[in-house]
């Protein structure tokens, strides 16, 4: 079976022209867009072998992106007290299910802005395998602060303060 996927809809937005296109479609290649618009247009890139996926009365969109999540965090009272009450592997159990969430209601991309441990790298790799479902993720890891700053180091709350972010002090680890 080809990997290429025709799927027809009422209505496609496209991300041009700030427009969404009636009666339209999209073709895909694996994860990539081949053609997308009006109906016609897009079935004339199609052959026969292209898997057919028909969406009527529904409205087809990019994928969304979330340009600020912490997949460690729950959205409770108390994230950061829930994040310390939890080891990393039963962390990383509710992260995943945050990331397949994410990607079953249309978030396909998202940029998270702190962890523990590197989790959100090891989640990353589990998606990038197939392993587990969810979003292409774009992870800063452990934040940095400057001393004084307000940024929590997620799981860390009354053990530790905030990482210091000092320039001569990492000179002198680089050897300069």
């Amino acid at each position: 079976m080809s990997s290429r996927k025709l799927i027809t809809a009422a209505r496609v937005v496209t991300g041009l022209g700030g427009r969404c296109v009636e009666d339209g479609a999209v073709l895909t290649d694996g994860d990539t867009v081949v053609g997308a618009g009006r109906r016609a247009e897009v079935e004339a890139l199609a052959d026969e072998r292209d898997e057919r996926i028909a969406l009527p009365g529904t409205t087809v969109l990019p994928g969304l992106v979330d340009a600020h999540v912490h997949l460690v965090f729950d959205a409770g009272t108390d994230p950061v007290g829930t994040l310390e009450g939890q080891d990393d592997e039963a962390l990383l159990a509710v992260m995943r299910e945050r990331a397949a969430r994410l990607v079953a209601s249309g978030v396909t991309t998202v940029r998270d802005l702190g962890d523990r441990g590197r989790l959100t790298l090891r989640l990353r790799e589990e998606i990038e395998s197939g392993a587990v479902p969810g979003p292409w993720i774009v992870a800063a890891t452990t934040p940095v602060t400057p001393k004084g700053g307000s940024l929590l180091v997620p799981g860390r709350r009354g053990r530790q303060r905030a990482r210091t972010a000092r320039p001569r002090a990492a000179q002198r680890r680089a050897g300069r």
